[in-house]
């Protein structure tokens, strides 16, 4: 099935773990084929292994992919790397190389913390990432996340996932250039209205179906996710 085509306007386009019309969620092959589409960039969700490898999954589990309980915490690289995720090439897949595509194809990449992440964590990312922060946007909704970021560099771009629109998280965005994420149930014209009256970017969590997309892109939004839009 091919992807339905919007007229994006200024809006980005990120792809949602890469093109899944062809490709299983968040593997290479995935990553690839949205890099060699018209989307501006691709989002990619990133876990902790056993032995400290950064590696990109939507998930905690692989249950969903494999139908039984690995935890890609409590396992190795190496281990996972084996796994027969049932397609040639596909397997899960390194943040340096996600980071690597999205540099040769000229892709913004936008990366999703995941939970647990504690100090050490964060200091591991900081070391993978530092030499590319300007290409980046780094998206968690924990803002200790963002502010341990932001204290390092004052012009990478942090994006603050929200369960809402209010004054609280208004100002907090402000007051560390974070830009704002939230859910399509979540937001409207007026929240949008608001944040760019403050000079905050807006984006919205996930979008596939092209009317909402259409509607969202009128009404000014600077990016949204999808797994099917194009």
């Amino acid at each position: 099935m091919e992807p339905v085509r919007i007229i994006k306007n200024k809006t980005l386009v990120i792809s949602d773990g890469g093109n899944q019309l062809s490709e299983i969620d968040h593997t290479y092959p995935a990553f690839l084929a949205s890099c060699n589409r018209s989307f501006d960039g691709i989002l990619c969700y990133i876990r902790f292994t056993k032995d400290r490898y950064i590696v990109c999954y939507r998930y905690r589990s692989l249950s969903k992919l494999l139908h039984k309980k690995i935890h890609i915490s409590t396992n190795n690289y190496r281990d996972l790397e084996k796994l027969d995720l049932g397609k040639p090439y596909s397997k899960i897949t390194l943040l340096s190389d996600v980071v690597s595509l999205a540099l040769q194809y000229q892709k913004q990449l936008y990366i999703k913390l995941c939970p647990p992440v504690g100090i050490l964590e964060l200091n591991q990312l900081k070391c993978e990432l530092e030499s590319v922060f300007d290409k980046i946007t780094l998206i968690s909704n924990d803002e200790r996340h963002l502010i341990f970021f932001r204290k390092i560099n004052q012009t990478m771009h942090l994006v603050l996932e929200l369960p809402t629109y209010n004054e609280h998280y208004e100002n907090l965005c402000i007051k560390n250039k974070f830009g704002l994420l939230l859910d399509l149930e979540k937001i409207d014209s007026n929240i949008i209205k608001m944040a760019h009256d403050k000079n905050l970017k807006i984006g919205i969590n996930k979008i596939d179906n092209p009317i909402d997309a259409s509607i969202m892109i009128e009404n000014g939004i600077d990016f949204f996710f999808t797994e099917s839009l194009e």
